[in-house]
């Protein structure tokens, strides 16, 4: 059985973190399909729950703005984009996160 350190429920997603070795996997799921992704696998375990606490947040506000995910990215009906990373900053204030979903595409700075 996995040890699950942190669990969140949205209205049709799970977030989890879940350690793996001396990492913590932060992972996406949807409720209705077996398909899974690992939004960031951090060193720290108060960065994982912590950015898995953002990022649900973040990703409501996604949503309202019609993004949907794809991959490793929110994906506008218009083509913008914002990498799923992006939610996770804990830096990142909720309106500079409202910002790139207005503006997008901001990838992920490891793949730069």
């Amino acid at each position: 059985m996995t040890n699950i350190l942190y669990h969140y429920e949205g209205s049709n997603y799970t977030i989890a973190v879940i350690p793996v070795g001396e990492q913590f996997d932060v992972r996406f799921m949807f409720k209705d399909r077996e398909w899974s992704t690992s939004i960031e696998v951090c060193n720290s375990k108060r960065h994982a729950i912590h950015g898995a606490e953002h990022f649900s947040e973040y990703y409501e506000l996604a949503l309202q703005y019609d993004y949907k995910l794809h991959q490793l990215e929110f994906v506008h009906p218009d083509g913008r984009t914002v990498d799923l990373t992006c939610a996770m900053d804990m830096d990142r204030t909720k309106e500079s996160f409202e910002l790139l979903l207005i503006n997008g595409e901001e990838v992920n700075p490891m793949i730069r």
